[in-house]
């Protein structure tokens, strides 16, 4: 899990939903990722209700199928009858995502509740887990209910590190490796159970349940009283410093103060990113009684700081408030408003509430009113004097309109950076020359008769540029404090956790060049916050090209592939890997008579296979060096 964002975008698109029996208030936070990749199910029916978190990574399209076709069969069969049932249905649904062939995976937790048999008795839960989200169980009084799981959770991290999750791993095929003190899947996924991740799924078998990643779910089956509540956390909630009682009594304070399990949702994301979480934030409570919810859907607006016109920064605050239902020129007027009262509210010193309290993030530790006061009116100045007189009426379309033209304006600050900003050598006090070429480190095909589709350009990466997976921002800002050479910026938290190539080394100072492809940027990092990645394909690995609609899906998404109708031919056929660029994720695949090409493809639409004659790099002529 890498960051990715100059600042958090803290914005809470707020969900509730009343019934007969249950009262379910759901909120989610980006926070300081690039994106947010998490989804979530509420579904109530007439004998109980599913409730689930599903915490995405690599992209969200894993996370929004699961639950996308989860809901559907939930309204077509009704709650699954049993845990036998519940897990074919994971298979079933894992199965159908991996014949997609789209990238990425998510884990996901779940609970079916089951209504008393007689009035004022016990409900029954059956919960379940795929992965590293949790599901917490807390009383009135802000006791948490303690279970067998991590951290007092119902439920159990599936992880790596476990034994018996590491001996499941090594017996399916797969290996597990510590990186930097994080057990991995074949050194690279930091969860062992999951939806989708298909590369995790190539060796074991044949079985759903005998690979080294699986979405076979844990199950544990329990009751509660009818006083009690639910809280669905994705990870993002407990990585940071905060333990599971705490949110429980979090969430306890906020529903006796309210009784509304939004507004706790809320408070819980808000505390999360407090205590230093740096990943997608996700908090559903469920509270096992019935009643209606008003607003049903809200959007909870974050600061906007400076960064508006920063891009990284706005396409994800824009990304929130279309999860809500909101343009981003809606949000910001909505943004200005709620900070110009919730100023002034803190310098008369009156109490807003509880919603607007959240709002507010500061790096500063237990940041003072004079602190709040600061910054408030930092985030105000951008606009200047605001929005004229003429235009009081909040929310109206001409009002709107000013704000949509002071985005506009704030996107052609952006446009106008300087590309250079995001090229972090400069990082480095002992730099290289100006005039060094980096895309002459790669070399340039010369006579080769063969074509080379999509990186028209590249040819297989020499000897010395390689894959690496950056540390953890806990890691890597020390050792790049400690260095005498690095200089730390900001910028470097959206490589923390990411994938990218070594692309030039100073053995001298013990540092290392490094290109980002996603990211639009290259730095320099020590040596000691960078970890080998290992290559899923060997030189010379037959490999078979997947169906024409998932290859050219993964191409057009691919940021430095580019669609071309030769590849028609290929999609089906079997090859032979040359190479491969684990740092954008692409393969140079050799595919002999009758094709007679040699294409980069995206690593995810290839799967390893026999080959009754396999090829020799002689069957097309190669280029010399």
């Amino acid at each position: 899990m890498g960051t990715g964002l100059p600042k958090p975008v803290t914005s809470l698109p707020v969900t509730r939903q009343g019934g007969r029996y249950f009262k379910v208030g759901m909120a989610e936070m980006n926070g300081w990722r690039p994106k947010m990749e998490d989804a979530h199910i509420i579904h109530m029916a007439d004998n109980g209700g599913f409730f689930g978190v599903f915490d995405g990574h690599g992209g969200d399209d894993c996370s929004r199928f699961i639950t996308e076709r989860m809901k559907e069969e939930l309204v077509a069969k009704g709650l699954p009858a049993n845990d036998e049932i519940m897990r074919e249905l994971a298979f079933s649904l894992d199965q159908e995502f991996l014949d997609t062939m789209r990238p990425s995976g998510t884990t996901g937790t779940f609970v079916i509740v089951e209504l008393p048999q007689v009035d004022g008795g016990k409900h029954s839960l059956r919960i379940g887990n795929v992965g590293d989200s949790r599901v917490l169980l807390g009383k009135a009084d802000g006791q948490m209910v303690e279970g067998p799981g991590s951290d007092g959770a119902m439920t159990t991290d599936h992880k790596p590190s476990d034994p018996g999750e590491t001996e499941r791993i090594i017996r399916t095929g797969g290996h597990v490796q510590i990186i930097k003190n994080v057990a991995r899947v074949n050194g690279d996924l930091a969860v062992s159970r999951a939806f989708g991740d298909r590369s995790y799924k190539q060796t074991g078998g044949p079985g759903h349940a005998d690979h080294p990643v699986t979405a076979e779910p844990e199950f544990l089956t329990t009751e509660c009283d009818p006083t009690d509540f639910l809280v669905l956390v994705c990870d993002g909630i407990s990585e940071g410093s905060f333990p599971n009682r705490e949110v429980i009594e979090l969430a306890a304070e906020s529903l006796r103060q309210h009784g509304d399990p939004g507004i706790a949702s809320a408070a819980i994301c808000r505390r999360a990113l407090d205590r230093k979480s740096m990943d997608n934030l996700t908090c559903m409570v469920v509270m096992l009684s019935g009643g209606e919810l008003e607003p049903e859907e809200e959007l909870l607006p974050g600061q906007f700081w400076d960064c508006l016109s920063h891009k990284r920064f706005k396409e994800p605050y824009a990304a929130m408030a279309q999860r809500a239902g909101h343009s981003l020129a809606q949000v910001v007027e909505k943004r200005f408003d709620l900070a110009t009262k919730e100023l002034r509210a803190l310098e008369e010193q009156e109490d807003l509430g509880p919603q607007e309290c959240w709002l507010y993030f500061s790096e500063t530790e237990n940041p003072t009113r004079e602190d709040k006061i600061q910054v408030l009116r930092e985030e105000l100045a951008m606009f200047v004097e605001g929005p004229p007189a003429s235009l009081a009426v909040e929310g109206s379309a001409a009002r709107t309109e000013w704000f949509e033209a002071f985005v506009q304006s704030a996107s052609v600050c952006a446009d106008a950076m300087d590309p250079t900003d995001d090229f972090l050598g400069l990082t480095k006090r002992t730099v290289l020359p100006s005039d060094v070429d980096f895309s002459s480190m790669t070399p340039q095909l010369d006579g080769d008769d063969s074509p080379v589709l999509g990186k028209e350009s590249q040819h297989p990466a020499s000897d010395s540029v390689h894959a690496v997976r950056v540390a953890e921002l806990e890691v890597v800002r020390p050792a790049v404090d400690a260095h005498e050479n690095l200089e730390w910026n900001d910028k470097l938290l959206e490589v923390c956790g990411v994938v990218g190539q070594v692309v030039q080394e100073d053995s001298q100072d013990r540092t290392s060049l490094v290109r980002f492809i996603d990211q639009d940027l290259e730095a320099w990092l020590p040596v000691e916050t960078l970890s080998p990645i290992t290559a899923p394909f060997p030189l010379g690995t037959p490999v078979r090209v997947a169906s024409l609609e998932a290859v050219r899906q993964a191409v057009e998404a691919h940021k430095l592939l580019t669609w071309h109708d030769k590849l028609e031919s290929l999609c089906e056929a079997v090859g032979t890997v040359e190479t491969e660029d684990s740092g954008d994720g692409t393969t140079y695949v050799l595919f002999g008579p009758p094709h007679e090409l040699r294409a980069w493809l995206p690593t995810e639409s290839l799967t390893q296979c026999d080959m009754e004659a396999p090829m020799t790099v002689n069957e097309v002529p190669v280029p010399v060096e």
